[in-house]
C-alpha cells in the first residue's frame, strides 16, 4: 500500500463513519467536511485527467486536492444552498452507483451518468422541498456506510483510489457478499444512532443546518 493510499483509505474512512452515525446531527460540519472530500478528490483526478497520470501522483496533484477541498468545504460551511446541493447530490450519486453495481452493471459512462443525474435530482428536490430530516438521517446513513467501507477496502489494499475508475472494480465488489450485507447492517446501525439524537423527525432540512434539529432523543 501507498502512502498516499493509506492518507485517503483513513479520510475516507472517518468521514463515512461520521456521516453515518451523526450526519443528520452535526451535519452543519460534515457537510463541510464532506465537501472537502469531495473537493479533493475533484482537484486530484483533475491533475490527473490532464497530465495523465496515476491519482494523487505527485505533489502537483496533492496541493490541488488540498487547495480545492479547503474551497469546497469553506463555500459548503458558510452557504446553504451549496451545502445542501453539495450534500444531496453526493448522497444521490453514491447510493445511485452503489444500486447500479449491485444490479450487476459494470462500472462505466452509464453508472457515472445514472449517478450524476440522481445526484442532480436530489439536490434539487431538497432545496425546493425543504426536505424532513429523517430523509436527511437515511441518506446520510446509508451513503457513510458506503463512503466507510470505500475506506476499508482502501486501507485492506482490496481497491486503491485509482482502480476507482476500472471496469473490474464494480465486478470485485458484487461478488463479495460480506461487503453488501456489512452495508445494510452499517446503514441501519447508523439511521438508529441518529434517530435517538433527534428532537423531531419532521424538523425542515433547513433547519438542522441552522443546528435546531439536534438535542434530546425523540420523544
Amino acid at each position: 500500500m501507498t502512502w498516499s493510499g493509506f492518507v485517503i483509505g483513513l479520510a475516507t474512512l472517518v468521514v463515512g463513519l461520521v456521516l453515518c452515525l451523526r450526519g443528520a446531527v452535526v451535519m452543519r460540519l460534515l457537510i463541510a467536511l464532506w465537501a472537502g472530500l469531495v473537493g479533493a478528490f475533484v482537484g486530484a483526478g483533475s491533475i490527473a485527467a490532464v497530465t495523465g497520470e496515476r491519482f494523487l501522483a505527485d505533489a502537483v496533484a496533492f496541493l490541488a486536492a488540498v487547495v480545492v477541498g479547503v474551497l469546497f468545504a469553506t463555500v459548503a460551511y458558510t452557504v446553504y444552498e451549496v451545502a445542501i446541493m453539495v450534500a444531496m447530490a453526493a448522497f444521490g450519486f453514491t447510493l445511485a452507483t452503489d444500486t447500479m453495481v449491485a444490479l450487476g452493471v459494470s462500472w462505466s459512462w452509464l453508472v457515472a451518468l445514472v449517478g450524476v443525474l440522481s445526484g442532480l435530482v436530489l439536490g434539487l428536490g431538497a432545496l425546493v422541498m425543504d426536505l424532513p430530516i429523517i430523509l436527511l438521517v437515511l441518506l446520510s446513513a446509508f451513503t457513510g456506510s458506503s463512503v466507510t467501507l470505500t475506506g476499508l477496502v482502501f486501507l485492506t489494499g482490496t481497491v486503491t483510489p485509482g482502480d476507482l475508475a476500472d471496469e473490474s472494480t464494480s465486478s470485485v465488489l458484487q461478488d463479495r457478499w460480506w461487503w453488501w450485507t456489512a452495508y445494510v447492517a452499517l446503514a441501519l446501525i447508523g439511521a438508529m444512532m441518529q434517530v435517538r439524537l433527534l428532537r423531531s423527525w419532521m424538523t425542515p432540512v433547513h433547519a438542522g443546518w441552522n443546528g435546531r434539529s439536534a438535542g434530546s432523543p425523540v420523544g
